[in-house]
């Protein structure tokens, strides 16, 4: 059914206004309204909860005897292990480079413990399986762009299955060069951009070059259209085709 398609390629329901899901993760947004509309509820703030990569600021471990405590005072409950990989190294998880295992020792043993138990129930053996939703039916990769602007798009090609190869979306993209064999997208951050890349410094020669063009002001306004345009769901933006939802 439509609504299943839907929910595979956004993680939330048509809406006639797609922008307004921008920022939207699952139920995370939705729970910051319990405090608004509910008495019976209780925000848990105990520290040995929910450690994680985006607390580990201010949350440290030690092993006493058998148990883990946190900063000296709580038992670890439970520790959510977001992002990682079980071939990972030091890296704590994928979406996180701030810290890591080396300059953390004190996670190391709950992250070999974690991992070995990932190998243990076969991890390994899952891991090669093919994600059903991948690709297109003629087995052509499904990028995240594709995804990104199929979510912003979606009343335009609600009438096929976007994984079909021979549908409407997949056609369109074809046409616009959407497609891509490989997705490296993830592989770049912050600490892997060479700034001596011989791309990068044009890059930035054609920025200088439109600071001065452009001016301070309008510049400026050049680059928070660059922040919006950024966000992959508004490159529909950029399509004047799409077809009539």
């Amino acid at each position: 059914p439509p609504w299943a398609v839907t929910m595979v390629w956004t993680t939330a329901k048509p809406s006639p206004v797609p922008e307004r899901m921008s920022g939207l993760f699952v139920d995370q947004k939705w729970i910051n309204f319990v405090p608004c509309f509910f008495e019976s509820f209780c925000v848990l703030k105990h520290a040995g909860c929910n450690v994680a990569y985006w607390n580990l600021h201010e949350r440290y471990l030690e092993k006493r005897d058998d148990c883990w405590i946190v900063n000296g005072q709580v038992p670890l409950v439970f520790y959510h292990f977001s992002g990682v990989r079980v071939d990972g190294g030091a890296t704590i998880s994928k979406f996180y480079d701030q810290f890591t295992l080396d300059s953390r020792p004190d996670l190391r043993d709950i992250f070999a413990l974690y991992r070995d138990r990932l190998i243990h129930h076969g991890i390994r053996e899952v891991g090669s399986f093919v994600y059903a939703f991948g690709r297109f039916s003629d087995g052509t990769l499904v990028n995240k762009l594709q995804r990104a602007i199929y979510a912003g798009c979606i009343d335009s090609f609600r009438n096929t299955s976007p994984f079909d190869a021979q549908g409407s979306f997949c056609q369109w993209a074809k046409k616009h060069r959407l497609q891509s064999g490989i997705e490296s997208s993830a592989q770049y951050n912050r600490h892997t951009i060479d700034r001596l890349d011989i791309r990068v410094r044009f890059v930035n020669g054609m920025l200088r070059l439109a600071l001065r063009i452009l001016g301070a002001d309008r510049y400026t306004l050049l680059l928070k259209y660059f922040g919006f345009i950024s966000v992959l769901r508004n490159q529909k933006d950029l399509f004047r085709d799409l077809p009539a939802g």
